[in-house]
């Protein structure tokens, strides 16, 4: 690939970033839209790594559960203290 080529994955992650950055505008003021959005995408993000060790790897790991609750028990440590 030349150097200063833009490829399609490129102009989609530029869409991509685009619409994740106008998308709070049509919702503003209905935080329970985006406490559901917030939780998808937290589960979003543990079951992708959870996919790629068990189906691409073929590996288990409890680590993942230890980092999600240390996650969880954080957030829950701010959002009482804070």
């Amino acid at each position: 690939m030349l150097k200063g080529t833009i490829t399609r994955s490129t102009v989609a992650n530029l869409i991509l970033i685009a619409v994740a950055c106008v998308f709070p505008l049509f919702f503003l003021g209905q935080s329970y839209i985006f406490t559901v959005i917030n939780f998808i995408l937290i589960y979003v993000i543990a079951s992708s790594g959870l996919d790629l060790m068990f189906g691409y790897s073929g590996q288990i790991s409890l680590g993942h559960a230890g980092f999600y609750a240390i996650g969880a028990y954080g957030s829950a440590l701010l959002s009482l203290k804070l």
